[in-house]
């Protein structure tokens, strides 16, 4: 158990000794790839630093993949990096997703949705700082990522955003103070978001159970996710595997579990929850409930 202050420093840096670690899935269109088999990437061992309290260093790096640890760090230094190991899982190279078009500013009380009906492939929708209005955004299909960023300096919220039958959307440095709901969508990418879920209600919450179908496809990284009570619900059709939700990426995170769990899985396959921390003072961390080939590895657990 972690003592209150050493909670508290956790919580903003708890994974930076995981980042190190991370590896690679199949299907990554949010980041380049890292290559296998030097240290501080995919299958190589932990990077130097990490998580401290008082300027102290982590206890030691850690490993991944067959590499070895790092060397014990002492107050006001860091330790260093570990060997790389034998290599991680394989993966492609990718090219990180950056607009390629025109930006498109809005500032309350012009809508989100008003914004991304006039997009087009590789444009940047940029919003302000001001009071927005919660929104349901259905039916945009974009040939490529069309991206959503909040302004340089400014805080964005919305207090609710829900998108059905979109794809190939980036979402990028928002918070949303409400739940983000994905519903028979795909393609999406949320980067560096901040999602606070209300209540009982999810903070991200991927449907499968309607008409529009699965959600699938889905990358969510770097991103603080926190409350509800499931914080992250996928929720899909009481029917054959085939028909989940599926092919959804969580990694570099840092999730706080709302009051009933950090996830419930309940009609999803193929998902990678990896290099995560999860902080959970009396709830589940991750419960599957009607999930298969659920990778859940190299998180962080805090109690």
């Amino acid at each position: 158990m972690l003592g209150a202050a050493r909670r508290a420093v956790c919580r903003g840096r708890w994974f930076a000794v995981l980042v190190a670690a991370s590896g690679c899935s199949s299907n990554e269109p949010g980041s380049t790839a890292a290559s296998a088999g030097s240290g501080a990437v995919a299958g190589g061992g932990a990077a130097a630093g990490g998580m401290s309290d008082g300027g102290s260093g982590p206890a030691a790096g850690g490993t991944s993949a067959g590499g070895n640890a790092g060397s014990v760090a002492v107050a006001g230094e860091a330790s260093s990096a570990g060997t790389g190991g034998s290599g991680g899982m394989p993966c492609a190279p990718v090219v990180p997703l950056t607009p390629s078009g025109a930006d498109i500013d809005v500032t309350p009380p012009m809508k989100l949705a008003d914004a991304l009906g006039k997009a087009m492939p590789g444009d940047r929708v940029v919003l302000h700082a001001g009071t927005y209005t919660s929104e349901s955004i259905s039916k945009l299909s974009f040939a490529k990522h069309v991206f959503v960023q909040a302004a340089e300096g400014d805080e964005v919220t919305l207090p609710g955003l829900r998108f059905t039958s979109c794809d190939h959307v980036v979402l990028e440095g928002v918070h949303v103070d409400g739940t983000l709901e994905l519903e028979g969508s795909s393609d999406f990418v949320l980067r560096k978001v901040v999602l606070t879920g209300q209540g009982e209600d999810a903070a991200l919450q991927f449907q499968g159970q309607h008409a529009a179908g699965a959600t699938h496809d889905v990358v969510v990284e770097d991103s603080t996710i926190r409350g509800g009570g499931r914080t992250v619900f996928i929720l899909g059709k009481f029917a054959p595997a085939e028909a989940w939700n599926h092919h959804l990426i969580f990694r570099r995170n840092a999730f706080m579990c709302g009051s009933h769990n950090c996830f419930q899985i309940s009609g999803g396959r193929d998902i990678d929850i990896t290099v995560n921390g999860i902080q959970s003072e009396s709830t589940a961390g991750v419960l599957t409930a009607g999930a298969t080939r659920v990778n859940i590895s190299r998180n962080l657990f805090i109690a």
